[in-house]
C-alpha cells in the first residue's frame, strides 16, 4: 500500500467500525410515528404505533378468524359505545380502559367525519390479551394503546 492511501484507509476503517457499532442500536424515536420527536435526555423506550389506511364505511377491518400471536392486523374499532368491548379472532374482548368515543381529526376540507370507528391495528399478545393501537393520524387521543382481555361476561349489544 502506498503511504498516501493510509489516511483514506484509516478513515474507511473508522467509518465501518462506527457503522457496525451503531447497526445494533435503536435510534431514539425510530419507532415513533412520522413527525414525532423523542427527548434526547430520556432513555429510548419502544413506542408502538399504527399506520393503516383510514376507515372506509361498509368495509370494516376485523382481523382474521384465527390471528397469530405477535402479528398486528389492520382493525377498525367500533367506539360509538366507548370501545369497551370488541370482537377479534372469533372471540369477545373487554378493556378496563376503553378509548371512548373519539373525535376525528378534521379532513382537508376542515370538516370532521364521525363514523363511530377508529382505524388502527389489533394484535394478539397471548391467548388472553390483545392490544389495539390507534392510528393517531385520524383521531385525537392521549391514549393510543388499548389493552383488551378475553371477555368473561357477555358483551352488550352495542360493540
Amino acid at each position: 500500500m502506498h503511504l498516501r492511501n493510509v489516511p483514506a484507509a484509516a478513515m474507511l476503517l473508522a467509518g465501518l467500525a462506527l457503522a457496525a457499532g451503531c447497526a445494533g442500536q435503536q435510534q431514539p424515536g425510530a419507532l415513533a410515528p412520522p413527525g414525532a420527536t423523542a427527548s434526547p435526555s430520556a432513555a429510548p423506550t419502544p413506542t408502538v404505533w399504527a399506520s393503516v389506511p383510514p376507515y372506509t364505511e361498509g368495509e370494516e377491518r376485523r382481523g382474521p378468524a384465527k390471528p397469530a400471536v405477535g402479528t398486528a392486523y389492520p382493525f377498525d374499532l367500533y367506539v360509538h359505545c366507548t370501545g369497551e368491548f370488541t370482537r377479534f379472532g372469533g372471540r369477545h374482548w373487554h378493556s378496563d380502559s376503553p378509548p371512548g368515543d373519539l373525535s376525528p381529526r378534521p379532513g382537508s376540507n376542515g370538516n370532521r367525519k364521525i363514523t363511530g370507528f377508529v382505524a388502527g391495528t389489533m394484535e394478539l399478545l397471548d391467548a388472553d390479551t390483545a392490544r389495539f393501537v390507534i392510528d393517531t393520524r385520524y383521531v385525537e387521543t392521549a391514549q393510543p394503546v388499548v389493552l383488551y382481555q378475553l371477555a368473561l361476561q357477555t358483551p352488550p349489544g352495542c360493540m
